[in-house]
């Protein structure tokens, strides 16, 4: 009997109002996104209705199938679920009054859940049983007629195409694609729909089959296919249930997961393989996205829109008892059955970004992490399963057949067992490489960092870095000969095991290969017996442990092997009591093995001689002898005898004993017949010195190093001669004059770049000057000791050199002329020169006053330009100088610049070198420029000042008058001898003008102060 439609009608109105049409249409069309969402709501219905009936009726034959059938004009739903009943009728006509709002086990929970189908439809017809009604405005049901062609026990909904803002075509068209594009995966939680067909017309049809098999009593292998003409698409999936209390529900309740399954064709067998996109199953895919590489089912609260999770402690609870299923049943299945690969690994959730602290599914993350660090669920190299506690992954594969169980644990000083993780895991699988061995993450990256689940990583260096003597004495001869094949072929492991006990002696403990000076601990064996130390002969017959060992650096013993391992140790010794014949044999063995061919081991070899006491010496005057470093002897020379004598802290070489050919090994080695001067800079630099590092950078300006040392100074100047101090004088004052007292410059930078934080220039006086300046140690002419201060140059004996700059350096006084030269700003050589032209001849005299007499002609003034700020400046033109742009050149048979001017010095050195009478003055004459141009302007050349200027700047160029420029491009530009000179005093010069040399003629090229300043501060700023 059917139910009263009109009085449930009535009831209906009575609750919602006659005028419900507006909320009516507003939860059909804007409650869900997706238009087609009501396929979903019918497969529910019919979920629901083959449960019931199934529980009601457990013999029941009837198909578990259900039908999409689409025509142009309507669809039709059948499926042979519990028929209608009254509270069936009721519920689907209502909104918030569904059958099963209370009841978790089912699916719809929503009475506005059907609603949806009015998307489509103005008027949903159900054909149920006994009853037959149509739904008019979403809450009023009528009777209808009878359906034709509907079977026994078949429920049947026909949706007719009539809405009022859908047409027919459109309605078909969006049904169309949604029936096609379902996809089988959609069954995989439906436990009483086994199979969906669909039917288009009579043109197009498809279904979608469902095939379980049970994997004891938690798993089921499923099959889902879907077929649609020839083509037919199939998944194997691994579903696991696990049972809960469900709130006031009298039926069972699950949570479940899905796991797809593939073939893989290297293993020939099935693996879990994870699936890229995962959205939570309530039944059917809501739009929450778990990032799990498997399906999560369950039971959950969800919205009214069905399209995410509500945060309530029921649905809380469903995440803790996945997580239990995950850890309890899953992992232990999977391992039973051998499925527990790195391939599974990636599909757990593993990635501690994308399960921060308060993320719904945190728990999960968690308790699955546990599981994996304290059971044993991580697959191991040989086939079983290790825990995270206790698994150690290998960077290189064949570490794992080199190192066994026992090897690790004892290695890494653990008394657990240690298991080899499987060689599956690698780096290239970014995210499980992370979760096991754990990240910090960098200064660029963000989220949290993640603790190693494993006990460690090794890598081959990290073998090396932890082996010890005790591991190595534990270890077989066979063990060795896999581990030497396994450095052998790791050349940059060699450098490393340099340091390591690894070279097990024939006789005797493991030794590392090399002492701290380079000489080796063992050698490989000769054919003969031998008393040098030497590897196992066992291991040295292996092939591949003989490359290694050679790879290491050990060699045969030989000649120098001699000389190192027994020659030197005896003068090493305090007092050494070595006889003349034993000395000589020494020695000759010396110089064999400094005819070796191998310049590795003549290196060694020279570092030890230059290093040991064995070159026999004698201090003349004091008649003792002794074994003295080369750098510590000398040859004997008369001046050497002189400046030395009385000192006991040099030797020299007893010639006697020596012919030349050893002679000229000791010379090689540091003997030398010349004062022993350790200074940075040359006889005569002007160039930057480069200091040792003492709190600040430090630079030496003109050849000034304040550090300079010199062998027996001391004794020398405070026990001074006449001899001595001549030559000290003449050898070390004169030539190292510039290291006596100079300027040093300190910087925050290495580059000492004028934007340094700390900049400072200093000038200051070395401790050798002033030892020479503090001390009584020059001579008058009657022997008479002074100070420098005390003399000036004349009263020197004659055979000292005459050169001012040691007079300027070490204070000296100057007589009459040399002051008045000073006073007059004339040099001392051009007072010679006046000497000389006084003595000169007549017809010479009167050549000179002619030269004089043109040359009184007035000179045009040098154009001035003062910077008011150089700090300021220097920053300002450094700036300029990186923003310059940089020249480009085109590989040719020449060098050709293909860079397009950005600049026209010209106009730029018209401005700076015309003076304030309006002359343009040539940089290196400093005169008028020749001529003018018919446009009044001066003609004059703008010359590059340096070949190798990378930037575009107007001040690289000099102005020069045809003549100077053309002397200037031969003589300068084409020489890289004169060029070199050139930038060094430019760089070093206090003054504006430098020096130049233009073939014999001797003159400067001058700048305006700011001109000059830009190019030191580029030249610095460069260097």
């Amino acid at each position: 009997m059917p139910s009263d439609y009109e009085q449930i009608c009535k009831d209906n109105i009575r609750r919602r109002g006659e005028e419900f049409d507006d909320i009516g249409q507003l939860i059909s069309e804007q409650l869900h996104s997706d238009r087609t969402h009501f396929i979903y709501e019918l497969l529910q219905n019919a979920e629901d209705a083959l449960g019931r009936r199934k529980r009601n009726n457990p013999e029941s034959e009837l198909p578990t199938n259900v039908k999409f059938l689409l025509y142009k004009d309507r669809m039709e739903f059948r499926h042979f679920g519990e028929n209608f009943n009254i509270e069936d009728v009721k519920g689907i006509s209502n909104v918030l009054k569904g059958t099963k709002s209370e009841d978790k086990t089912q699916i719809g929970k929503f009475g506005i859940g059907f609603k949806s189908v009015y998307a489509f439809t103005s008027t949903p017809e159900i054909h149920s049983g006994a009853e037959h009604f149509i739904i008019e405005r979403y809450i009023r049901p009528r009777s209808a007629d009878k359906f034709p062609q509907i079977a026994s026990g078949e429920t049947t909904f026909v949706f007719p195409f009539n809405h009022k803002d859908l047409s027919k075509e459109q309605a078909f068209q969006l049904i169309e694609e949604k029936l096609k594009k379902i996809g089988s995966r959609i069954l995989l939680f439906l436990g009483n729909i086994t199979e969906i067909k669909w039917k288009i017309e009579d043109q197009d049809e498809g279904l979608y089959l469902k095939e379980s098999k049970q994997q004891g009593q938690f798993a089921q292998k499923v099959t889902v296919i879907g077929q649609h003409g020839n083509e037919n698409e199939e998944e194997e999936w691994l579903v696991f249930r696990r049972q809960i209390e469900a709130g006031n529900s009298s039926f069972e309740s699950f949570v479940e997961v899905a796991f797809r399954l593939k073939n893989d064709v290297k293993l020939e067998r099935e693996i879990i393989q994870k699936i890229e996109s995962s959205p939570l199953i309530v039944y059917f895919p809501t739009k929450l996205e778990t990032r799990f590489g498997f399906f999560v089912h369950g039971p959950y609260d969800t919205t009214a829109s069905r399209s995410d999770i509500e945060n309530n402690e029921w649905n809380r609870r469903l995440i803790i008892e996945t997580a239990d299923l995950l850890t309890e049943i899953v992992l232990p299945w999977l391992k039973e059955n051998r499925l527990l690969t790195p391939s599974f690994l990636e599909a757990l959730p593993i990635r501690l970004d994308v399960f921060p602290q308060d993320s719904l599914f945190r728990p999960i993350y968690e308790k699955v992490r546990g599981a994996l660090r304290n059971q044993d669920f991580l697959p191991t190299t040989d086939g079983n399963y290790v825990a995270g506690k206790r698994a150690v992954l290998a960077r290189a594969e064949d570490l794992v057949n080199l190192m066994s169980s026992e090897q690790l644990s004892f290695l890494l000083s653990k008394s657990i067992k240690l298991e080899w993780l499987t060689t599956d895991i690698t780096e290239n699988k970014k995210d499980i490489h992370r979760y096991l061995v754990g990240w910090k993450p960098g200064y660029y990256d963000t989220g949290e960092e993640t603790e190693s689940l494993i006990v460690a990583e090794i890598r081959p260096q990290d073998l090396i870095e932890k082996l010890t003597s005790d591991f190595l004495e534990a270890q077989s001869i066979t063990w060795l000969l896999k581990f030497y094949a396994f450095c052998e072929k790791r050349p940059t492991l060699i450098d490393k095991l340099k340091n390591k006990p690894v070279v097990r002696l024939e006789e005797g403990p493991y030794v590392i290969p090399f002492k701290q000076d380079g000489s080796p601990n063992a050698y490989l064996p000769p054919e003969n017996d031998t008393e040098f130390p030497v590897v196992s002969r066992k291991i040295s017959k292996d092939e591949k442990a003989l490359e290694f060992l050679k790879k290491l650096g050990l060699t045969k013993p030989d000649a120098v092997a001699e000389v190192i391992e027994h020659v030197l140790p005896k003068y090493r010794q305090s007092n050494p009591d070595i006889s003349d014949d034993e000395h000589r044999q020494d020695i000759k063995k010396i110089l064999k093995a400094y005819e070796t061919d191998s310049q590795k081991k003549k290196r060694r070899l020279i570092e030890q001689l230059q290093a040991t006491e064995f070159i026999f010496t004698e201090t003349p005057g004091i008649e003792t002898t002794s074994f003295r470093r080369p750098i510590d002897a000398y040859f004997w020379s008369n001046e050497l005898e002189a400046y030395f004598s009385g000192s006991n802290t040099v030797g020299f070489v007893r010639p006697e004993f020596y012919n030349q050919s050893v002679l000229a090994v000791f010379e090689d080695l540091g003997v030398t017949d010349k004062i022993r001067i350790r200074c940075k800079s040359k006889n005569g630099s002007v160039d930057y010195m480069q200091l040792e590092y003492k709190n600040w950078h430090r630079r030496g300006l003109r050849g000034f190093d304040p550090d300079i040392q010199i062998d027996g100074i001391q004794y020398a100047i405070k026990n001074p001669s006449g001899e001595k101090s001549k030559i000290i004088w003449n050898e070390v004052a004169v030539k190292y004059s510039h290291c006596i007292k100079g300027k040093i410059i300190r910087s925050s930078r290495q580059d000492f770049s004028l934007n340094a934080s700390v900049y400072e220039e200093e000038e200051l006086t070395s401790n050798f000057g002033r030892l020479l300046m503090d001390t009584p140690w020059l001579p008058d002419k009657q022997d008479n000791f002074h100070k420098p201060a005390e003399l000036k140059l004349d009263d020197l004996p004659e055979s000292f050199v005459r050169d001012e700059k040691p007079v300027n350096q070490l204070g000296m006084k100057k007589d009459v002329v040399a002051k008045l030269a000073e006073e007059a700003g004339i040099s001392l050589d051009n007072i010679e020169k006046a000497k000389k032209i006084a003595e000169a001849s007549p017809e010479v005299k009167e050549q000179i006053d002619l030269l004089l007499s043109n040359s009184n002609e007035k000179q045009p003034e040098f154009p001035r330009k003062a910077s008011s700020n150089v700090d300021r400046r220097r920053k300002k033109t450094t700036e300029k100088y990186h923003k310059a742009p940089k020249k480009k050149y085109e590989k040719k048979p020449y060098s050709k610049k293909v860079t397009e001017n950005t600049i026209d010095p010209k106009i730029w050195l018209r401005e700076t070198y015309t003076n304030k009478e309006r002359q343009m003055i040539c940089q290196i004459c400093q005169n008028e420029m020749p001529f003018k141009k018919k446009d009044s302007q001066y003609y004059f050349e703008a010359v590059e000042l340096l070949n190798d200027f990378d930037r575009e700047m107007e001040e690289f160029y000099i102005a020069l008058c045809p003549l100077c420029a053309a002397m200037y491009n031969e003589f300068v530009k084409h020489d890289k001898g004169a060029m070199e000179p050139l930038k060094n005093a430019l760089i070093n010069s206090d003054d504006a003008e430098v020096p130049l040399q233009l073939g014999e003629l001797d003159t400067s090229v001058r700048f305006v102060e700011t001109h000059y300043h830009d190019i030191q501060t580029i030249l610095e700023e460069r260097k």
